[in-house]
């Protein structure tokens, strides 16, 4: 499928349960890889795909990222994919009441580095609060 079919997909399956996307990315194999806000393309999905989505009803809003695998992932995925976890768990658990935002900043900022990859969240943070 291309990266147009599968955001049809997507919006028709929240669409039928009256689930509005305001936001409604997808990119597959080398776009997952460049862009960070992608736009969906005619570009063909063979390997992986990510969507995102921040979807609302009644109100709420909530964010979701997704990234799904069609053949075996390759060893730096798989620890891309393990860092991730690891700063959002590093994330969540500072996300305390009465807990500075300057602390959970600094948190932030060692879960990264503590992670290997220390400079990435001057990129593109999006774990946490």
């Amino acid at each position: 499928m291309t990266e147009k079919q599968i955001q049809a997909d997507v919006y028709y399956a929240f669409e039928k349960h009256k689930i509005s996307l305001p936001v409604l990315l997808i990119a597959g194999d080398s776009n997952l890889d460049i862009y960070r806000h992608p736009l969906a393309t005619n570009s063909i999905c063979n390997n992986r795909v990510m969507v995102v989505i921040c979807s609302q009803y009644n109100g709420v809003v909530i964010a979701a990222t997704r990234i799904r695998y069609f053949k075996k992932e390759t060893d730096e995925q798989v620890r891309r994919n393990l860092a991730v976890c690891k700063i959002n768990a590093q994330m969540i658990d500072a996300s305390k009441k009465d807990t500075h935002s300057s602390a959970i900043w600094k948190t932030m900022i060692d879960a990264y580095k503590t992670n290997n990859y220390a400079d990435e969240y001057l990129n593109h943070h999006q774990g946490g609060l």
